[in-house]
Formats: C-alpha cells, sequence, structure tokens
C-alpha cells in the first residue's frame, strides 16, 4: 500500500526512467499490477452489489406496487360487496314490504267480502219478504246467457274471489241494467265505492260497484238498458271501471255464462 501510495502519482514511464536498481522497479509494478486489479476486482464487487441493489429495490418498487394495486382491487370489491349486501337488503326490505302489504290486502279483501256477504243477506232476506213475479215479465232465469254487460270493455276476474268481474270504462261511462229489477241497495260500501244492487226476483241480484255517480235511489224500478249509474274508481281502485257481479240464491255465478259474448270497446 505505501508502494502504491508512493508511485500512485507517477505514470509508468516516468516511473521506469527514474528508477536505476531494475528489481525494485520491477517489484514496484508488479505492487502496482496486484493492487490496480485488486482495485478493478473490488470496483466490479461493487458493481455488481449496487446492479443487485437495484434490482432489488426495482422488486421492491413492484412488489409495493403490486401491494397498492391488490389494496385498491380489494378496496374495489370491498364496496361492491357493500353495495350488493345494500341491495340484497333493500330488496329483502321490499320483499318484506310487499308480503306485508300483500297480507294487508288480502285482510282488506275478505274483510270487504264480509260487507258485501252480510249487506246481501240482508237483502235477500227482504226480497224474501216481497213478491216481484208480476211485476217482472220474463224471467231473469230466462235470460241467461243472452243478457247484455252493463257497459262496453273487457271483462276480466275481480280479486275479490266472489265470482264478479272488472270492466275497465273510461270515467263516468254509462252503466246500465242488465234486466227489469228494482233498486234494493244504492249506497257507498267499503271495498266497493258507490254500488248499485238491483233485485230481479226469485233470488237473483245484479251488483255494479267503483261507480263515479249513481242515479237511481232505492226502490225505484229499471228496465233493462236504462243508465243507472255511471263508471268510476271510488272505492280504491287505481283506474277507472265497474265492477260487476250476479248472485243467484245468495251464491255467486260468473256472469261470463248470464250475458252475451262481452262487447269490444
Amino acid at each position: 500500500m505505501r508502494a502504491a501510495y508512493a508511485i500512485g502519482r507517477e505514470g509508468k514511464l516516468k516511473l521506469l526512467l527514474s528508477q536505476n536498481d531494475a528489481s525494485r522497479v520491477r517489484r514496484l509494478l508488479a505492487y502496482h499490477g496486484y493492487l490496480g486489479k485488486a482495485r478493478e476486482k473490488r470496483i466490479a464487487e461493487i458493481r455488481a452489489s449496487q446492479e443487485r441493489l437495484e434490482r432489488l429495490l426495482a422488486e421492491r418498487h413492484s412488489e409495493v406496487a403490486q401491494l397498492e394495486q391488490d389494496q385498491l382491487a380489494q378496496h374495489d370489491e370491498e364496496i361492491a360487496l357493500e353495495a350488493a349486501r345494500q341491495r340484497r337488503a333493500g330488496l329483502l326490505a321490499r320483499e318484506r314490504q310487499r308480503v306485508e302489504s300483500r297480507s294487508e290486502r288480502l285482510r282488506r279483501l275478505e274483510r270487504d267480502r264480509k260487507r258485501l256477504r252480510a249487506l246481501l243477506a240482508r237483502l235477500e232476506k227482504e226480497a224474501a219478504n216481497r213478491d216481484l213475479s208480476a211485476s217482472l215479465g220474463t224471467p231473469f232465469a230466462a235470460r241467461k246467457g243472452k243478457l247484455p254487460w252493463p257497459l262496453a270493455g273487457r271483462p276480466r276476474a275481480a280479486p275479490d274471489a266472489g265470482g264478479g268481474v272488472l270492466i275497465p270504462a273510461p270515467a263516468g261511462a254509462p252503466v246500465h241494467a242488465i234486466h227489469r229489477g228494482r233498486i234494493a241497495f244504492a249506497d257507498w260500501l267499503r271495498g266497493y265505492g258507490l254500488l248499485t244492487i238491483i233485485d230481479h226476483g226469485d233470488g237473483f241480484l245484479s251488483l255494479y260497484g267503483h261507480n263515479q255517480a249513481l242515479y237511481k235511489e232505492v226502490g225505484q224500478w229499471v228496465e233493462a238498458g236504462e243508465t243507472i249509474a255511471s263508471a268510476g274508481n271510488s272505492g280504491g281502485k287505481r283506474s277507472a271501471g265497474v265492477y260487476f257481479a250476479i248472485r243467484k240464491q245468495g251464491k255467486a255465478v260468473d256472469p261470463r255464462r248470464w250475458c252475451r259474448r262481452a262487447p269490444r270497446r
């Protein structure tokens, strides 16, 4: 090291020219060569270490970037899962509400049916105390399959499970009696709105509900085709129309079997 320091600042040619002792020159040059090789080896090792360190740093940066990407993906997944949980919770809440609403609607319909049954039972009892056959002309039963519909429209089954139908119609459309008879009821009935019931004798009754207005009063006689009400949505209906039903001896019958083929509006 001392020799290297001594000759480190001198060029080789100058060193050769300035020395008289050849053996010493060879020895110093050898020392100089050994030190240079050692220095080159050390520099190579340092460079290799530096390159390895740079690779490790690059790998570290890549791992950190991948970790951050994984964390972001996990965060996004957690957000998506939370959104999915919230959607499921919302769906379950709406489904529970729908079931509860349906149950409440069914209970309400059952209460409405009970009120209608009680009303019909009272009207049938009153009808049994009077004989209308002399004033009716053609018996109601003889007109089975030939009776007119109370208004134009395509009937569909009503949700009250009482055999009635709903006939969609514009609000205010005239509602007609299907056969001669006597008005037995003309008032509001919960679930059916403004309701008219006509007694046709022999235990036959026809019902017209959800009207917008009633034109006849209890006890009045009406003829087949006479306007008795106007279609509406009273009683909680969303759309206008008429609830129509026929009762025979207190039992519901299908109006589609008693009336002519439904006309198209």
